[in-house]
């Protein structure tokens, strides 16, 4: 666990929700676990802050008012300062086929309330661990001297492939009823698209993984 390497720990997480008690949960388990919290009560106030700084994590709810979580996301999304900050949204609701479609593309994962304090900590600390091993692997790239645009490819194939890989499945729990599909006929066309871009992607992914073994080990 996190707590017990907390010299280690320099990373800094901000959290926005507009449920201030909440919110309170959250710092005090994850301060306990030495992270640095921020906090954030709504969707402007978070990129108020993000103005100022850059956290290593967003935990961000999606039910806010007037801005939700959404809109918020889009936002940092679309700001040249922020695109590439990790984003996980926290909801108390079922992610749906709409949400996957619209805005898959843009998270880094998904936690449904109530979550409690051990899965939490074991999701943000899987979250940087995999930050931090994807790190290392482009620093090797790049002492490697392997092209940017492929490092800049890996990287976001690093990022993409299991956050959608994770997303799909869960939408799949959630429109399939035993044998039975819940998908309306363009869902199931437009969900076997997805599937057909993860795969190549993954393969992708592979491909590149073999290029940096190859070239890592004859250095």
């Amino acid at each position: 666990m996190a707590g017990n390497n907390r010299e280690e720990i320099t990373q800094t997480i901000l959290v926005v929700d507009d449920n201030r008690d909440l919110v309170d949960l959250y710092i005090t388990i994850l301060t306990m676990e030495g992270y640095t919290i921020v906090s954030a009560y709504s969707g402007r106030q978070c990129l108020e802050i993000l103005k100022t700084m850059v956290p290593d994590l967003i935990l961000l709810d999606i039910m806010m008012s007037p801005m939700d979580g959404w809109e918020t996301l889009v936002n940092i999304r679309s700001n040249p300062a922020t695109p590439d900050i990790p984003v996980i949204m926290v909801t108390g609701k079922q992610f749906v086929f709409e949400e996957l479609e619209k805005f898959g593309n843009y998270i880094d994962g998904y936690v449904i309330k109530p979550i409690s304090p051990r899965k939490l900590n074991a999701l943000i600390e899987e979250f940087l661990a995999r930050k931090s091993a994807i790190g290392h692997e482009v620093e090797k790239a790049e002492k490697s001297g392997i092209k940017s645009e492929i490092i800049n490819e890996f990287r976001e194939l690093s990022i993409r492939v299991p956050v959608m890989k994770s997303l799909i499945e869960m939408i799949e729990d959630a429109y399939h009823e035993g044998h039975k599909s819940h998908y309306h006929d363009e869902q199931k066309e437009k969900i076997t698209a997805m599937l057909e871009t993860l795969r190549r992607r993954e393969a992708r992914l592979h491909e590149i993984q073999g290029i940096f073994a190859g070239v890592t080990t004859a250095v």
